[in-house]
Order: structure tokens, then sequence, then C-alpha cells
């Protein structure tokens, strides 16, 4: 089970690694650069997303939040998952 203190411990790191990434990204001179920073955005706010969910399946399983749907343009979930892979691929050189 997922406490809030676990969340917690895990979501600040990765703020910081969004906003340092972010920082980096108004001084990032190449195109190469913003690329790879983006990357590094993307998977992050991604990996939040992973985390919320995973505190809020344990609210759900407690019984303490009801399940609600969203809606999601599959054309940018598409798209983020194709750089993920592609920074992937890229770095093992596939």
């Amino acid at each position: 089970m997922l406490n809030s203190s676990v969340s917690h411990e895990m979501m600040t790191p990765l703020r910081c690694i969004i906003g340092f990434a972010l920082a980096a990204a108004l001084e990032a001179t190449g195109s190469s650069q913003i690329k790879k920073i983006n990357l590094i955005v993307s998977t992050a706010k991604l990996l939040q997303c992973q985390f919320k969910d995973l505190l809020d399946r344990n609210l759900l399983e407690k019984g303490m939040i009801d399940p609600a749907l969203e809606e999601a343009c599959i054309w940018e979930v598409i798209t983020e998952t194709v750089l993920i892979l592609k920074g992937q691929m890229d770095i093992k050189k596939i």
C-alpha cells in the first residue's frame, strides 16, 4: 500500500527534476539539447502521473474516492510515447 508520505518522497524529487529541466531549457542553445530536455520533462511528468495513479488506486481500494473517467487526447498519448521510445532507442543506438 502506498501512503501519502511515500508519495511525497517520490513526488518532490520529480518536481525538482522538472523544474531544473525547464530552467535548463531556457538556457539551451541547440535543438538537440532542447529535444533531450523536453524528453526529460515529458518522462518526469509521465512518472508523476503514474505515481498519482498509484496513490489514487490505493485510495480507491480503501473506498476513500470514487472512480472518474477523464478525457484524453490519443494523439498526445501516442506522441509522448513515441518521444520516450525514440529517446531510449537513441541511447541504445537502435
